[in-house]
Order: structure tokens, then C-alpha cells, then sequence
């Protein structure tokens, strides 16, 4: 059954965490995941496979976060018009984000893997790791549009009030990635390009179950061939709020190559050290990932119902809420800082 929730009645602090949730559980479990990979990169292959991979991350990141974006962009368009109860319009905005998504992972894919190495290079990637890392960019980038796809209908589910489907789909995910990281690197021997190839094969299967689950249960999902049509307000809508976020995500992405680059000049076994310490960054801003995706979802129905003294109620308490768990990371980073 779907597990699509309007929030435009009801408690705000209590449907704030009660969306956040599922998507916590996701993200700390993939986050999980990203410790268990380096965990098994670093033992099994070495400490200059694990820098390898990490020479990546910063491009990775920069890569995701304009698909990201735009998700973010075409979730608050669907929100604002399932606020406002326009179900048509959320129908054809789903059909039109999927042609957005498609377009952008296909760029970004395109480019990414054919300014792979000339960019490692200008970051001063060692050259001891260059190889391998070239490889795990190619491999990454070239199944973009898995990652793109996943995020956008995670988006759109999102925006109908459903966070319980994407956080199936992506545990799902998370552990096809560890048993297909063990058995490419311990038993064929595909050192860094098989955590690669791991990576996408269960994002790709992720993308397939979720998106099939979907339409066989969500009805909004259920399309007519007048919702297919190109509609340029509404692509024209999903670009412009969906840029904004895209390019403020691109910023912080920047400087991490940027950072990311005096780190490489500093040798692999630094990068590795900087590999592992971001792990645990990661993990630790997940709270404010789903808690900031929650307010998007509960700003745009509420905008769309026009319920706007409710959507600043939404934001003060949600300032609290951000603030109790600022505390909670900042305790956890100091106490436990060395076991992690």
C-alpha cells in the first residue's frame, strides 16, 4: 500500500520527525555502508585502494549534488501542487521531472567520465593512486543516472508525504552493495573498479525495485498518456527552484576539491587518513539531511494549501529541533571522536 501523508493537518513537530525518520534510518544506514566499504577497501586491498577511492569524493559529491538539486527543485513543485490538491498537476509534474532528471544525469554523466582524469590530475592526485581512482570515478560517474533516477523518485515520493518507501528500497540497496563488495573484491579479485561496479549494480537495482513497487501502488503514479506531454511551465518551474539549490550545493562541493587537493598534495596515506574522518563527518550531518528534507516536504504542501502562518510555525519549532541535535552530534564527536 502507499504511504502517502498530507502535512498539512496536524502537529508540526510531530510530522516533522515523524518523516524525518525513515529517512535518518536510510541515510545512517548508507553512511553505514560507506564505513563497511572503506572497512573492506582499506583490510583487503590497502591503505592506497582506500585513498584511491577517497581521492573521489569530493568530485562524487560535486557530480551528485546537481542531480540533487534538481530532485530537491521538482519535490517542492509536486508538494506545493499536492498541497493545493491539484492531482493532475502532480501527475504531470512527475512525468515531466523524469524527462529534467534524464537530461541532467546524462550530461553529468557524459562529462564526468570524459574529464575524469584531467581533473584528478589539476587536484594533484599521487600518482601512485591516479590509476585506480580514474577507474572508480569512470565506473561511478558512467551509472549516474542510476543515482539520478533513484533520487528523483525518491523526490517525488518524498513530496507526497511518503519517506517509508525510499528508506525500503534503499537498506535493500545498502546491503546488495556489502555482500556484492565482498564477493568482487575477495572473490574475484576486482580490487577498487569492483566497489565501483558494486556501487551501481545495487543502485540500479534499487532504482528498478522502488520505481516498480511504485507504480503498481502509488496512484498518483498511475499516468494517462496527456500527463507524458512536455509541459514547459512546469520544467521551467522544476529548473528554477531547482538550480538555486543545485549550484548552492556545487559551492560547498567546490571547496571540497578544492580541499581535497591539498590533502592529495600531502601524499595517499594522508588521503586515506582524510578518507576515513570524512566517514564519520558524514555520518554525523545525517540528522540535518532528513531533517532539512522533511521541512522542504512540509513547506511545499503547506505552501500549496496556502497555510503559510503554519509553514513559519513549522520553521521555528524545526530550528529547535536542528539545534537539540547540533548538542547530541557536537557530545558524540568529542566523546567518542577516537573509537569511531
Amino acid at each position: 500500500m502507499s504511504s502517502i501523508q498530507d502535512m498539512t493537518e496536524g502537529n508540526e513537530v510531530g510530522l516533522l520527525i515523524q518523516f524525518s525518520l525513515p529517512m535518518l534510518i536510510g541515510n545512517v544506514s548508507q553512511q553505514f555502508y560507506n564505513l563497511i566499504d572503506s572497512i573492506v577497501v582499506g583490510k583487503y586491498i590497502g591503505a592506497n585502494a582506500l585513498a584511491a577511492v577517497g581521492a573521489t569524493n569530493s568530485l562524487n559529491f560535486l557530480c551528485f549534488s546537481m542531480c540533487l538539486g534538481l530532485s530537491i527543485g521538482i519535490s517542492i513543485v509536486i508538494s506545493q501542487y499536492f498541497g493545493a490538491k491539484k492531482e493532475e498537476d502532480v501527475k504531470r509534474a512527475i512525468a515531466n521531472s523524469v524527462y529534467v532528471i534524464a537530461i541532467s544525469g546524462i550530461i553529468v554523466s557524459i562529462l564526468t567520465c570524459c574529464l575524469a582524469r584531467p581533473i584528478l590530475q589539476a587536484m594533484h592526485t599521487p600518482s601512485e593512486i591516479l590509476d585506480d581512482s580514474t577507474a572508480f570515478l569512470r565506473i561511478v560517474s558512467g551509472g549516474m543516472m542510476a543515482v539520478a533516477a533513484y533520487n528523483a523518485i525518491a523526490a517525488i515520493l518524498r513530496a507526497l508525504g511518503d519517506s517509508k518507501t525510499p528508506l525500503i528500497f534503499l537498506v535493500l540497496s545498502c546491503v546488495i552493495n556489502v555482500v556484492l563488495d565482498l564477493l568482487f573484491v575477495l572473490k574475484f579479485g576486482l580490487g577498487v573498479a569492483g566497489t565501483a561496479c558494486a556501487t551501481m549494480i545495487s543502485q540500479g537495482i534499487a532504482v528498478l525495485g522502488c520505481t516498480v513497487f511504485t507504480f503498481m501502488n502509488n496512484p498518483y503514479f498511475k499516468l494517462k498518456k496527456e500527463h507524458l506531454k512536455i509541459n514547459w511551465p512546469i520544467i521551467n518551474k522544476c529548473i528554477r527552484i531547482g538550480i538555486p539549490v543545485a549550484l548552492q550545493n556545487s559551492m560547498i562541493a567546490l571547496s571540497l576539491v578544492a580541499l581535497q587537493r591539498v590533502v592529495n598534495s600531502f601524499g595517499e596515506v594522508a588521503v586515506a587518513a582524510y578518507t576515513a574522518t570524512s566517514r564519520v563527518e558524514q555520518l554525523i550531518q545525517q540528522p540535518f539531511n532528513s531533517l532539512g528534507a522533511a521541512m522542504a516536504t512540509f513547506a511545499g504542501q503547506n505552501m500549496g494549501a496556502k497555510k503559510l502562518e503554519r509553514v513559519r510555525k513549522g520553521y521555528h519549532k524545526s530550528i529547535l529541533l536542528v539545534a537539540a541535535f547540533s548538542l547530541m552530534a557536537l557530545l558524540l564527536a568529542q566523546l567518542a571522536g577516537m573509537p569511531l
